[in-house]
């Protein structure tokens, strides 16, 4: 009886949180950028369902922009849905490297950093890293005093 009473609370619960967080996914891609995104539901065993410019269609099927947007967007999902119900601790700290890196185009790295922008108002005590070279995408949207930038090919660190 414990067991199967076990087992329905937390199926409850895991049905509240992942609901919860796949809003919250939508909501972040599409602050990232991804406005024909509709509908994202993550499911517990890792897998995203998506519903994009009326469509369906799935995280792996999505271009590579795309997925990086929505790997953001998951993390930060997790972290707020989390957050909301005091389950866990996250330290604050995301880090992102080289967004440009996996042929993601200059327009997806300026909403990605842009939406970032957002977010770090949104959630004052998250502080977001973002390495890469520098680009029109990063100094656009993120102010001089918070840039840190190699200067003549030398080394930042």
């Amino acid at each position: 009886a414990v067991i199967v009473e076990t087992e329905s609370r937390l199926k409850d619960l895991r049905e509240d949180v992942f609901t919860d967080i796949s809003a919250r996914l939508v909501q972040y891609a599409r602050r990232f950028g991804m406005h024909s995104l509709s509908e994202g539901v993550l499911r517990a065993n890792a897998t995203l369902s998506l519903t994009k410019g009326g469509g369906a269609t799935s995280y792996s099927k999505v271009t590579d922009g795309e997925k990086l947007r929505l790997k953001v967007a998951a993390v930060l999902a997790i972290i707020e849905a989390a957050e909301k119900r005091g389950l866990g601790r996250h330290p604050g700290l995301l880090m992102i490297d080289s967004p440009a890196a996996q042929e993601v185009s200059p327009h997806d790295v300026a909403e990605l950093v842009a939406g970032l922008r957002w977010v770090t108002k949104e959630i004052s005590h998250l502080q977001v890293f973002v390495a890469g070279v520098t680009s029109p995408a990063i100094t656009a949207h993120v102010p001089t005093a918070n840039r840190r930038e190699a200067v003549d090919g030398g080394f930042l660190w």
